[in-house]
């Protein structure tokens, strides 16, 4: 199968899971460019914390981190990582990160500029402990 058919097929899948999987569409500041991924509650790969994402109408992104049993986390220490994991010409970026306000923290930098498949990964460092976890996302 084609790279066309597959990511038409990824799109289909996501599209429709959309509906039934809590999935969520974003739309950039491009009507026309829409992003598909599952964004909101994702819990890290030991359990520790929760986040969620949030697009602004200005391009940033906002996060949201909490503990498993969903109390915020302030004052955590956090890093990112953008990356698409089926192009080897676009490497890694590391966006900055500030605290907005208890568990909320602004996103600058934030690289998702071309059509595919993008990998966030975010490490989160706090005094309940230090964990990870990653938000894919595909943009069309």
């Amino acid at each position: 199968m084609a790279w066309y058919g597959i990511r038409s097929s990824l799109a289909t899948a996501v599209a429709f899971a959309t509906g039934i999987a809590g999935w969520t569409m974003v739309r950039s500041g491009d009507a026309s460019v829409v992003t598909f991924s599952k964004l909101s509650s994702i819990p890290s790969h030991n359990g520790v914390y929760r986040a969620s994402m949030t697009a602004s109408a200005n391009g940033q992104w906002t996060i949201e981190i909490q503990t498993a049993s969903g109390t915020r986390v302030p004052n955590a220490s956090l890093a990112l990582e953008s990356w698409m994991p089926d192009d080897e010409r676009f490497v890694a970026v590391h966006p900055r990160v500030s605290e907005l306000s208890e568990g909320r923290y602004r996103v600058y930098g934030l690289r998702l500029d071309r059509s595919g498949w993008w990998n966030v990964r975010l490490a989160i460092s706090a005094a309940v402990g230090t964990d990870s976890l990653a938000f894919n996302l595909v943009r069309q």
